[in-house]
């Protein structure tokens, strides 16, 4: 059997569009609080998964990279 639950000092303006969204989504608002925090999981490893990329620079040409970027913005500056 389903219980009720009650979250505290949401704002009507949060609250209204909370079901906004749920109805924009063709979900219930439990359906579609589930998804948020099922949504938020996947998100949370985001920057693990980043570091997993393959660098296409080694450290050596990303430091001329930029040392040659600092020097393009350093000459722009002077030309205002």
């Amino acid at each position: 059997m389903d219980t009720v639950k009650t979250i505290k000092g949401v704002p009507e303006d949060t609250w209204a569009e909370f079901k906004s969204l749920a109805a924009k989504k063709k979900m219930s608002m439990p359906e579609f609080l589930r998804y948020l925090v099922d949504s938020q999981k996947d998100s949370s490893n985001w920057l693990e998964e980043y570091r997993k990329i393959p660098k296409i620079l080694t450290e050596k040409e990303a430091k001329a990279f930029k040392e040659q970027i600092r020097k393009m913005r350093n000459e722009w500056e002077e030309r205002i």
